[in-house]
Formats: C-alpha cells, structure tokens, sequence
C-alpha cells in the first residue's frame, strides 16, 4: 500500500509541472517495482490503468528517453524498465535548449540594434538569466559527475 501512495505522490509531483499524472505513475512504479522489468499488463495491473492511458503514456516517457522498452531472453512480450541517467539527460537537454535560445535572443538584439534601447535590453535581460542558468547547470552536472564517480570508486574499493 505504500509503495503506491508514493507512486501515486510522483504522479502528481509530474502533474504540477504540467506532464500526465499516469506518466508519472508509470515512472514511479518502475523505479519502485521487481522485478525491475515489467510488461504493459503488469504495470497496467500495479496502477489500475487502463490499456490505451498506458501505451499512450509509455510512449511519452520514452520519447523524453525516462524508459526504455526491453526484450529478455526467451520472452516474447516487450518489457519495460526506468533509465538510471534519464534526469541527467534531461538536464543535458535543457542546457542545449539555453543555448539555442541564447542564440536566437542575440538575433533578436541584432535585428533591433537601430531601435529604441528597451526592448533590446529586455532581451538582454532574458539573455542573462539563460546564460545563468547554463552555465549553472553545466557546472552542477560536472560536479554530479565527479561526485558520483567518487561514490562508485568507494563501492569498488568496499567491495
């Protein structure tokens, strides 16, 4: 019961920044279920859910790369499983996003050099917050990298 109180609690955390409550529910429950690998019908059967609110919703989260879809040995069914990296690679996209974005501000800021200096400074005042933030981002993922490459040569050398 509680392991899906809380995949209920990670629906509804996806929910508040606008993505499906089943999303959530599915990533939830497979990061929490085992055998770690599941079919549609058995995450469909954890979580209740309906066959097409799944496949629907199986499809967005590996579309954003937060599952993969899986074959195991002698099994004909497709199974599916949560991806470790997926928030990182999530982070790694939104930092492309700033720089695409960066980009296009700077046009912006161009093609309106000969206008009156507002407008070109609110673009240069979301230009800076962007700039911010990759660079931020960039950071913290090195410094995750490096952090969780510590912890792995900790367990190497427990172990």
């Amino acid at each position: 019961v509680k392991k899906l109180e809380y995949v209920e609690k990670l629906g509804m955390c996806f929910e508040a920044i606008g993505l499906p409550r089943m999303s959530g529910r599915i990533f939830a429950w497979l990061l929490v279920c085992n055998p770690p690998e599941q079919t549609a019908a058995q995450i469909a059967e954890a979580l209740g859910a309906s066959r097409s609110s799944l496949s629907m919703n199986l499809r967005l989260l590996a579309h954003f790369n937060m599952i993969e879809e899986v074959a195991l040995k002698g099994e004909r069914s497709s199974f599916y499983i949560s991806r470790p990296g997926s928030l990182l690679d999530a982070m790694q996209a939104k930092i492309a996003f700033f720089s695409k974005l960066k980009a296009l501000l700077r046009e912006g800021m161009h093609i309106m050099e000969s206008d009156p200096p507002e407008p070109i400074d609110r673009l240069d005042g979301v230009y800076d917050i962007y700039n911010f933030m990759e660079n931020e981002l960039a950071q913290s993922i090195e410094r995750y990298r490096f952090e969780l490459a510590k912890k792995e040569n900790s367990r190497r050398s427990e172990g």
